[in-house]
């Protein structure tokens, strides 16, 4: 009898592991859906994956540099550089690296929701939360200005579980390991 039951409990937390594992997996951040953020062809002026419109930025050094042209004007229009992101539903990490050494405005945009408007001047990488549909837009809009900002490395992951869900899971195995004892408990 007690063996039978040291079976149970072994094949509930068996289960429990199993089922934790494959939720972690899956939520892992392993797969990233942006193509080529980190702006790998040294020789192109357009980067693959990325569109860009007007002369706000260029290709500079494996990143886009937002001003600084040949030919600057403080007046110039807005440009943008973008790509559409086919990725999984749910919450993803974006992060990327922005320099903005004299403090020029930089707008990074979600499916036409600003994230932020980044105008101090700081060189470091910025990580948002964002919900993802499977078929989004994700864009940054400068002027082709002096300000002379860098964008690079950036990437979007499926965001990794918080510990809560996990947690959840584990107290509801638990909860049907304990109903499973003592619906055996009752029948022995």
């Amino acid at each position: 009898m007690r063996s039978q039951k040291s079976k149970q409990w072994r094949k509930v937390i068996f289960l429990a592991v199993v089922t934790l594992s494959i939720h972690t997996e899956a939520n892992a951040g392993s797969t990233d859906f942006i193509v080529n953020g980190n702006f790998s062809d040294p020789n192109a002026f357009q980067q693959t994956g990325w569109d860009v419109s007007s002369d706000a930025y260029r290709f500079l050094n494996n990143s886009y540099q937002e001003g600084d042209s040949p030919i600057i004007n403080p007046l110039a229009p807005v440009g943008t550089l973008s790509q559409n992101v086919f990725d999984s539903v749910g919450t993803d990490t974006l992060t990327f690296n922005l320099s903005t050494p004299d403090g020029g405005t930089e707008s990074a945009v979600w499916n036409n929701t600003v994230l932020a408007d980044l105008s101090t001047p700081n060189s470091k990488t910025y990580s948002y939360q964002v919900p993802a549909t499977g078929n989004d837009t994700l864009t940054f809009i400068g002027r082709n200005d002096a300000s002379f900002n860098i964008i690079s490395d950036v990437s979007l992951v499926p965001a990794v579980p918080e510990p809560e869900p996990a947690a959840m899971l584990l107290v509801g195995l638990g909860l049907i390991g304990w109903m499973a004892r003592r619906k055996a408990a009752a029948n022995a």
